[in-house]
């Protein structure tokens, strides 16, 4: 089985691929500001917010526009493309601060690697031996999960944030936490 770090790289990877724009949706003619005041319009792309053509005259965009000069290049398109390629690189990587992070689909799946990975198998090993195979929530029961109080760290936990608990305990913490 590759390593838990090489799925994660990999998935990051595959990641990055995905959200390398074509070009090839929806683009519109704008006017952009360039360095000394100067303007110039371009096409921009409407999913990623690059400009996908080379700049032309104002007069000959004005035609191409059906008469009208061009609206302004929005600027915040890319930086909204950039925000979300890292917002669903930190989900990928384990950097998870909210409980609506913990929610999503590209969690679940990134965490479902995780826990058939060799580190997580390490780790419930360690907790496992450290509770002597009882449950830290009642003390009498086998324990049969470790389970994480916090999400914080998932990924390179701290093994204080893990507790190895048997399935009634692990049951009543989370009806628990979903009523709170």
């Amino acid at each position: 089985m590759a390593s838990f770090e090489s799925q994660k790289m990999k998935a990051l990877q595959e990641h990055w691929d995905s959200r390398r724009c074509k070009h090839d949706g929806p683009t519109e003619l704008r006017t952009r500001i360039v360095k000394r005041g100067g303007t110039q319009c371009v096409k921009q792309c409407l999913r990623c917010g690059a400009a996908t053509t080379n700049p032309m005259g104002k007069a000959k965009a004005i035609e191409a526009n059906g008469g009208i000069e061009p609206p302004q290049f929005d600027d915040n398109l890319e930086i909204k493309w950039r925000e979300d390629g890292e917002e669903g690189a930190k989900k990928i990587t384990g950097d998870f601060e909210t409980r609506e992070d913990l929610r999503t689909v590209e969690f679940h799946n990134w965490y479902d690697v995780y826990l058939s990975s060799d580190e997580w198998a390490n780790k419930k090993s360690k907790i496992m031996q450290r509770a002597n195979h009882l449950c830290e929530g009642c003390g009498d029961a086998k324990a049969q999960v470790v389970h994480h109080m916090t999400y914080k760290n998932v990924g390179h936990e701290f093994l204080f944030e893990l507790v190895a608990l048997c399935n009634s305990c692990h049951d009543r913490y989370h009806k628990s936490e979903d009523e709170h």
